[in-house]
């Protein structure tokens, strides 16, 4: 998949997931993992709780990270299924470690149902 199949805006938001992602820290990938796992598999209740249980609710405004992974949750929804491939793909190139944990998470949940 090319960028020019994906659109010019959806280009600009998964380029600017990836700068967030290559700057976060471990455990923010972490969280970010879960994340991505119950978009990704929305029909795995555990992956949605765990994200859920991450957020505590707190009485201060969202950091910086909370309110990346509340953007990329919206931009997400937008996308194509072609345009999240093409994420997964982009981010694979940056981290393919971290991709390889999700491709595992992802065949596990698979084999499960």
């Amino acid at each position: 998949m090319d960028e020019e199949n994906i659109g010019f805006s959806t280009v600009r938001e998964i380029n600017c997931t990836i700068h967030w992602f290559q700057h976060w820290n471990g455990r923010q990938r972490e969280l970010f993992m879960k994340d991505l796992l119950a978009k990704a598999l929305p029909s795995q209740v555990d992956f949605l709780l765990d994200a859920i249980s991450d957020m505590n609710v707190r009485d201060r405004p969202p950091n910086i990270f909370e309110c990346q992974l509340r953007l990329f949750g919206q931009w997400f929804e937008e996308w194509s299924i072609p345009a999240r491939n093409y994420f997964v793909e982009k981010l694979r190139s940056f981290d393919p470690v971290f991709i390889s944990q999700f491709d595992n998470s992802v065949h596990q949940c698979a084999n499960m149902q």
